[in-house]
């Protein structure tokens, strides 16, 4: 299961995420309708997503 948050900037917020320790596991990826999302591990090994929502 994956955890979402809403982000300006999916990208910034994986670079910001591995700057801390975390992995990036999916870059930014455009979903159609959806938005863009990005997937990665905390330095703890909890699996976090990031979720731009389409048309912002």
């Amino acid at each position: 299961m994956v955890t979402y948050f809403s982000t300006d900037d999916v990208t910034a917020t994986l670079q910001k995420a591995s700057a801390a320790g975390g992995t990036t596991l999916m870059e930014s990826t455009p979903i159609p309708t959806v938005g863009d999302i990005g997937i990665f591990l905390d330095p703890t090994g909890n699996l976090l997503g990031v979720w731009k929502p389409a048309g912002q």
